[in-house]
């Protein structure tokens, strides 16, 4: 979603997309306009198992990652030449996609930068794959010739491990769109029966923080307040975690042209990250790529995630949310409580939720920025 906010408006002739899933035979991606104008050359993910196949079971740790790595980057190499490109860019989802890329940059000699959505030498829970991860990163990183970073707290953090000094684009959206009236098929306004609304994919960064907001709920039943996940995540997989309470109402997954007005029908806009997690280093310095569309939605945001965290010290440095720090349910309770009835609140919050979204997140910066940055071509 980032990607394509940055592309959208860039000469298609500028860029191609190399992505792991088949673009190309994605009606559903293309009927909902998700597909960006330029070329998209399908590089499957299935390295690891193809490894297998080639009679590899005995390779493990470092050794085999570097070796499916390099098989990556003899592919990525040969796109390269064949496209004629100037420049690879890696973003950090994959665990190859860093070093194959850093790789295929000095086969083709091409400039390599890195595109950093979270901490890539951190966000690993199994052993060997972090190790991986840990034992490439400096390399790729101190030899890129630009690191992309959404927020201060990971550019400080790549500052401090690696003295690089990344450059600094925010997860940005296109901010009009929050000001045409609002969307019909938003949440139904109901003075009875407040709407908490959550939007985007929903894992073991979310499970510990939203479960502490139905526990609130319960406090303070006269609320009446139930909470709307929009997300693609399977329902039965969410029940399973402890989202099964009579508080929660599942919608299914939506155009993205309907997010700005499901956002602006909230009564408070919900923006959670877990309070314990197996990996804090990444949560604290994760930006939800939502976190630009809530500021400019015109609604009160409550925030649920750890003090030392990016979201945290963001929305109380500039008091443009309600942020609570803590599990106890009680303190969420009380903020639900003061953000649905205190109208002063609400108001100053959200008059500062919106200047925030105009100076830190616009989408026409954030492209000027990632355009200069690339030398990418802009439209004509």
């Amino acid at each position: 979603m980032v990607i394509r906010r940055l592309l959208e408006e860039l000469n298609p002739n500028s860029y191609c997309l190399i992505s792991a899933s088949n673009v190309a035979a994605d009606t559903e991606g293309k009927a909902q306009g998700s597909a960006l104008p330029g070329k998209y050359i399908h590089l499957p993910p299935g390295h690891i198992t193809r490894g297998f196949r080639l009679g590899l079971p005995k390779l493990h740790g470092q050794r085999f990652f570097s070796l499916v790595s390099k098989l990556r980057a003899q592919k990525l190499g040969r796109i390269v030449q064949a496209e004629e490109c100037k420049a690879i860019i890696a973003c950090t989802d994959n665990l190859l996609d860093i070093p194959a890329g850093y790789q295929a940059s000095q086969q083709a000699g091409v400039r390599f930068y890195v595109y950093v959505f979270d901490d890539y030498g951190r966000k690993w829970l199994a052993a060997r794959q972090l190790a991986f991860a840990q034992s490439v990163e400096e390399t790729a990183f101190r030899n890129a010739a630009g690191v992309i970073v959404p927020n201060e707290f990971m550019r400080d953090v790549l500052r401090a491990r690696y003295g690089i000094e990344a450059t600094l684009i925010r997860n940005a959206c296109d901010i009009t769109e929050y000001e045409a009236p609002d969307n019909p098929a938003g949440v139904q306004v109901n003075a009875s029966e407040p709407g908490i609304v959550y939007t985007g994919a929903i894992y073991d960064a979310q499970y510990n923080a939203i479960r502490n907001l139905l526990a609130a709920l319960e406090l303070r039943p006269h609320l009446r307040a139930k909470v709307h996940l929009y997300t693609r995540y399977a329902r039965d997989q969410l029940m399973n975690e402890g989202l099964s309470r009579d508080k929660i109402v599942y919608h299914d997954p939506v155009l993205p042209t309907l997010m700005p007005g499901i956002q602006r029908a909230a009564d408070i806009l919900f923006l959670p990250l877990a309070l314990h997690s197996a990996y804090p280093e990444l949560i604290n310095t994760s930006n939800p790529a939502k976190m630009g569309e809530y500021l400019a939605a015109g609604k009160p945001i409550l925030v649920h995630a750890p003090a030392d965290s990016f979201i945290a010290w963001y929305f109380r440095e500039h008091e443009c949310g309600l942020v609570v720090d803590s599990e106890a349910p009680a303190l969420l309770a009380e903020a639900v409580e003061r953000l649905l009835s205190d109208e002063q609140l609400k108001s100053r919050l959200t008059a500062n939720a919106r200047q925030r979204a105009l100076c830190d997140f616009s989408i026409t910066e954030a492209r000027t920025h990632f355009a200069r940055l690339l030398e990418l071509e802009t439209q004509n």
